[in-house]
């Protein structure tokens, strides 16, 4: 973030941290995922892409009997 003087007229620069995100966002689910919605915008133009965040949460798979079967069946397969 740059900060201008308008008496001097010579940009302030701030001072970039190395953080440990664990400390910043403590439980991903009520601390990072909130932040992440309020801030896709900010996110989308860092990696060069248009985000639209749909939701909070959503799940992996609606059928998670047929994913262990599929992974006993790609474990079966790969053992031969």
């Amino acid at each position: 973030m740059t900060f201008v003087d308008a008496s001097e007229g010579l940009p302030t620069l701030g001072k970039l941290e190395l953080l440990d995100v664990r400390q910043v966002w403590k439980h991903e689910a009520h601390t990072f995922t909130p932040w992440l919605l309020a801030n896709a915008d900010v996110l989308g133009e860092l990696l060069g892409m248009d985000l639209m965040l749909s939701s909070a949460e959503h799940p992996a798979s609606r059928h998670r009997h047929l994913d262990r079967r599929w992974l006993r069946w790609l474990r079966m397969r790969s053992a031969r």
